[in-house]
């Protein structure tokens, strides 16, 4: 086995008997000799060809050569193949010739036998029939940009089935874009149009062998995938078109809008698919964008919008919606409309439930056991003079797990639905949790009814907080607990404030009016929710809701009156106040409106006096990005920029509108409108939030506007690029900067 320098014995079935340490025999003739046999005594056979790289059919001619020192040779034979097979015999000589008739790689035998019958074999020759050839593959020869290839080859190598590299030119320039030692598999993309021919080249030595393919490339058309926000509501409904496209094989030019699906461009843009259409009539429409590409070849996707019939717009009042219980409220509807038709009913549900329990702080904590430092505070209230608090100090400890708890349980076993309600604000350091909690087992065992956590949250507004606790009646021994929990990690804060805290068991109950109006009594202290529900004569309902708020007598009311109310400079105002206390009055005092300041930070919007800074309202926000005082009624519009809303607050904090809009960086108001400016494009709306003009063609991420009203001029200035940009307030809608 030259292949291993060694000498191997086989059996007659060709299993490997033995074998031998390795020889340096390095290819030579071998002749084996039985051991103790005679050297001298065997002949020696010698192999020749006159060529041995032929084409197929190409004539060799072989000689062999035999000795026998110590006799003669009577027999030659040469196996061509090497198949084991023996395909010449002669008596006289081993010159004979042999033509192959297929390619491949061949180890003809010679063999010469002695007149001792003793045999000697040369095998050394390598005969190498038929010529290079390579082969190329692909999985894909057509389609189109971008194409991506995969491409193979194969080859057949007479020599000695070896090459030394693969390499493929892939558009036929003459340049070899691949290389490889090992292998002709890869891939490659065609990014535009075009027929190229790809050439796979295989080398092995001197020799070299070429395949070539055609592939084919057509042009790409763009593809393109509209969105809709919103997708479906009532008339008049403003909608925001966007849309995903892109061409594979170049880019977009042209963008156009068919918001009916007429057949009619409504609207197009070389540089952006971002428009806005008011759909004014009921019905279902099918708005279309169709996209060009730089080859101009079109695209077109199609998205639904459903508009509703505008349900009916419900207004509910009462007078007075604030006194002392027994309270007769007058209801009234009047300034409710019905855009659809007509309205055909008025309902009232006055949401007087049955108070099972109420506590406004003004007793202290005698109905609770409070964990220190767990109190009551003047500081900040909601109604009255108290409220609790997990800090009436300062702020609350980092180690503090304490809360507020019920003392007595409440006999619920013949309840099956209520609700707790309360009011809260909170500012708070990271890490701490606010958790509301109720207990059915007079304390054993807490299930969490509500649970906030975070970093460094901050609400200031006083909000109302409704919490289900049908699932845990009918029980016998209920109760309620506020707990202020500090993780790990936490950082003071100022804490938790909680105030009019309620349960009260509610049944709906539909009282219809023929006008609209209607009167009711809430005999026992508590806060209630009237509703009006209104029936349109399309079948459309809606519901519009009241606070009522019944006070117990020992809570003072205060009623003012001024006269005048308007005049010249300087004006002289007679107030009066009219208090209704079960005590005594022992202090008044007054700020005239003169003095007062709207102040932000980033979660925290607060109103206050000028002089003094004492905190008149205050509200929160996730990130204020702008804020704006309306100079018609002194209210508020500020923008929140992490939650993408634009946000209406009264004088007193409380929220007066709020709709969607994304990245709000600065606002003005403009008589019955306002003005938002975003990060690519500015917007008017009217103040319900009905948009009226879009202009488009701006791009920064920072941004300040001023708005002179007495010129028509609106003042934006962009951070990137730096530019100020002068515009006339009655640019129409759609207008590209």
């Amino acid at each position: 086995d030259t292949s291993t320098d060694r000498i191997v014995h086989l059996a007659a079935n060709g299993t490997k008997l033995t074998e031998s340490a390795p020889l340096s025999v390095l290819g030579a003739p071998i002749t084996l000799i039985p051991a103790g046999g005679d050297a001298a005594r065997f002949p020696t056979a010698l192999a020749l060809a006159d060529r041995t790289n032929i084409d197929v059919g190409q004539t060799v001619k072989f000689t062999g050569v035999g000795r026998d020192s110590d006799g003669t040779i009577i027999r030659y034979r040469w196996d061509f193949e090497g198949d084991g097979t023996f395909d010449a015999t002669a008596t006289d000589s081993g010159i004979t010739e042999h033509a192959y008739s297929s390619t491949g790689i061949f180890t003809p035998i010679f063999e010469v036998m002695d007149n001792d019958h003793l045999t000697a074999v040369d095998h050394r020759l390598v005969i190498r029939v038929g010529k290079l050839t390579a082969k190329a593959t692909a999985d894909v020869t057509s389609g189109e940009a971008p194409l991506t290839v995969s491409f193979d080859g194969s080859f057949t190598d007479p020599l000695n089935g070896r090459v030394d590299s693969f390499q493929w030119d892939f558009d036929g320039d003459g340049i070899f874009d691949y290389y490889s030692d090992s292998s002709p598999k890869v891939s490659y993309t065609y990014a535009r149009q075009g027929t190229y021919t790809a050439i796979l080249k295989v080398t092995d030595g001197p020799h070299s062998a070429i395949d070539s393919l055609t592939i084919t490339v057509t042009k790409s058309a763009p593809k393109v995938t509209p969105y809709a926000i919103p997708s479906s509501g009532s008339s008049p409904l403003a909608v925001d078109f966007s849309a995903d496209a892109q061409d594979p094989d170049g880019k977009i030019v042209l963008y156009q809008w068919d918001f009916e699906d007429d057949g009619a461009v409504d609207w197009s843009s070389v540089s952006s698919a971002d428009a806005t259409h008011v759909y004014a009539t009921p019905g279902t429409y099918t708005s279309r964008i169709t996209v060009t590409d730089n080859d101009g070849q079109t695209s077109s996707g199609t998205v639904d919008i459903t508009v509703s019939a505008p349900p009916p717009a419900p207004k509910a009042t009462a007078a007075p919606d604030k006194g002392h219980a027994p309270l007769t409220v007058a209801f009234s509807a009047t300034g409710s409309t019905a855009p659809a038709g007509t309205i055909s009913k008025y309902e009232w549900d006055f949401g007087d439930c049955q108070i099972l329990f109420r506590d406004d702080a003004e007793n202290g904590t005698t109905n609770w056991q409070a964990d220190a430092p767990w109190g009551t505070t003047t500081t900040v209230w909601r109604s009255s003079n108290h409220a609790f608090t997990d800090s009436p100090a300062g702020g609350y400890a980092t180690d503090a797990n304490v809360s507020l708890t019920l003392k007595a349980p409440l006999d619920l076993s013949a309840t099956t639905t209520a609700t707790l309600s309360f009011w809260q604000r909170y500012s708070l350091g990271s890490y701490t949790s606010l958790l509301a909690e109720v207990s059915t087992d007079g304390g054993s065992t807490w299930n969490t009814l509500d649970h906030l956590v975070g970093s460094s949250l901050i609400q200031l507004a006083w909000t109302r907080i409704s919490l289900d606790l049908s699932p845990y009646l009918p029980a016998d021994q209920l109760l309620i607990r506020f707990r202020l929990s500090p993780g790990y990690y936490a950082q003071p804060g100022d804490g938790w404030y909680i105030d009019d805290i309620q349960i009260a068991s509610c049944a709906e109950s539909w009282t219809a009016s023929a006008d609209g109006t209607a009167s009711h009594t809430y005999n026992t202290p508590g806060e209630f929710t009237a509703r009006l529900r209104l029936t349109d004569s399309a079948g459309g309902q809606a519901t519009a809701t009241v606070p009522i708020q019944a006070l117990p007598t020992s809570t003072p009311l205060l009623a003012l009156i001024a006269s005048p109310t308007s005049g010249l400079a300087p004006l002289a105002v007679t107030l009066t106040p009219t208090v209704t206390a079960s005590g005594t009055v022992t202090n008044y005092a007054w700020n005239f409106g003169e003095d007062i300041l709207w102040t932000a930070t980033i979660q925290q919007i607060s109103r206050r006096w000028t002089l003094t800074g004492r905190e008149l309202a205050a509200l929160s926000a996730d990130y204020i990005s702008t804020m704006t005082v309306d100079p018609a009624d002194g209210s508020l519009w500020f923008g929140d920029r992490n939650t993408d809303v634009i946000a209406h607050a009264s004088p007193s904090g409380a929220q007066l509108a709020k709709w969607s809009l994304s990245d709000p960086l600065a606002i003005e108001v403009d008589g019955d409108s306002i003005w938002v400016l975003q990060r690519t494009s500015l917007r008017r709306f009217r103040k319900d939030g009905a948009p009226l003009a879009s202009i488009f063609g701006l791009n920064t991420y920072t941004a300040h506007m001023a708005l002179d009203q007495g010129a028509g001029v609106l003042w934006v200035w962009l951070s990137n690029p730096r530019q100020l940009i002068r515009l006339d307030t009655t640019a129409p809608d759609g207008y590209d900067v």
